[in-house]
């Protein structure tokens, strides 16, 4: 974790934004209840207080183990170094919404496809929950020595 405040079990800490990075770890900025196995967003992010949860990566494809606290179906702001994601390397579960926001929306506890056919280049990605409640568990990268596979 690339945040001087660190890991907290069973609390509710308010990292401060960073512009540190990790290899094969992620950055946060915002509340967020931390849990064994999962950050959990306590807000959603608002022009003055950016919640977010990011990690830099090298990859073909990334998929993201996404739950909710809510009863309702949450939704995340997905970008790609900075911008919303390029159509061409939006992930099956990845939409765009009326302002070219590109996001995801979490209806149940599983695996969802986010970035695919990316370049070789390290890139950042951030979630940003539009509201609480949103719980990111982890990551998963692929690589282009298997790329014929059913995705659905």
């Amino acid at each position: 974790m690339a945040n001087h405040q660190g890991f907290h079990p069973k609390k509710v800490v308010d990292y401060a934004p960073t512009t540190k990075r990790v290899k094969r770890g992620f950055f946060v900025a915002g509340e967020w209840r931390n849990h064994a196995d999962d950050f959990e967003s306590v807000s959603g992010s608002r022009p003055e207080k950016e919640v977010c949860l990011g990690t830099t990566y090298q990859g073909r494809d990334v998929y993201a183990v996404f739950n909710r606290s809510s009863k309702r179906p949450v939704e995340l702001v997905v970008t790609r170094d900075g911008r919303p994601e390029p159509a061409p390397l939006r992930g099956k579960d990845v939409g765009v919404d009326a302002h070219g926001e590109t996001l995801i929306t979490i209806g149940e506890p599983r695996m969802y496809y986010v970035i695919t056919q990316e370049d070789s280049s390290a890139h950042e990605l951030q979630f940003l929950p539009k509201s609480g409640g949103v719980r990111i568990c982890s990551f998963t990268f692929g690589n282009r020595c298997l790329e014929n596979f059913d995705r659905l």
